[in-house]
């Protein structure tokens, strides 16, 4: 975890970091004089999260199956 966060570290994780990662958002909640949460009350979202993309990656089906007929030895 880096800056409260889950980073890539090698390969296309590392490449494409920034497109998976996503934003973090910000929400408000109505507290106490104490600081405490007041019971039953509807959070206020102030900056919506955003979901980091997705990639598939593929690999050719000849060399698939291959590898699997390698592993199962």
């Amino acid at each position: 975890p880096q800056e409260n966060r889950l980073v890539g570290h090698m390969g296309l994780e590392l490449y494409y970091d920034d497109l998976l990662a996503g934003q973090n958002g910000t929400s408000l909640y109505m507290r106490d004089r104490r600081g405490y949460l007041i019971p039953n009350q509807e959070k206020i979202v102030v900056n919506p999260k955003q979901d980091g993309q997705d990639i598939h990656t593929t690999i050719d089906f000849s060399i698939q199956n291959l590898l699997k007929e390698l592993l199962r030895i």
